[in-house]
C-alpha cells in the first residue's frame, strides 16, 4: 500500500518553494527583451537584454579610434622623442563599456 507521504509529495514545503522559485524566474524572463529582435536601435546587452546608456554606446562605438589616437599619442610622446622610453605604457582610457 503507498504511503500517505508519498501521495501528497506535490503539496510538500520543497514543492512549494520550488513552484514559487520557478514561477519567479519565469516572471523574469518574460520582462526580458529579445536581444535578437532588433526594435532598438541602441545596444542591447546580449544576455539580460538591457539597453546600453548614451554614454556606454559611444564609448563602445568609439572605441577603435580613441584606442589609436592613444597610441599614437604614447609614440610620439614616448618613442619619437629626444629621449625615448619604451616602457611607459599607453595612458588608462576611463570608457563605460559595462551595461546595467
Amino acid at each position: 500500500m503507498a504511503n500517505i507521504s508519498e501521495r501528497t509529495k506535490g503539496l510538500g514545503k520543497t514543492r512549494i518553494k520550488y513552484d514559487a522559485a520557478v514561477a519567479d524566474v519565469m516572471e523574469l524572463v518574460n520582462t526580458m527583451i529579445n536581444p535578437f529582435y532588433n526594435e532598438y536601435p541602441s545596444l542591447v546587452h546580449f544576455c539580460n537584454g538591457s539597453v546600453a546608456s548614451d554614454d556606454v554606446e559611444s564609448d563602445i562605438k568609439n572605441i577603435y579610434e580613441r584606442g589609436e589616437a592613444a597610441a599614437v599619442s604614447c609614440i610620439e610622446t614616448n618613442i619619437l622623442s629626444e629621449n625615448p622610453d619604451i616602457y611607459t605604457p599607453i595612458k588608462k582610457m576611463n570608457l563605460r563599456t559595462s551595461l546595467p
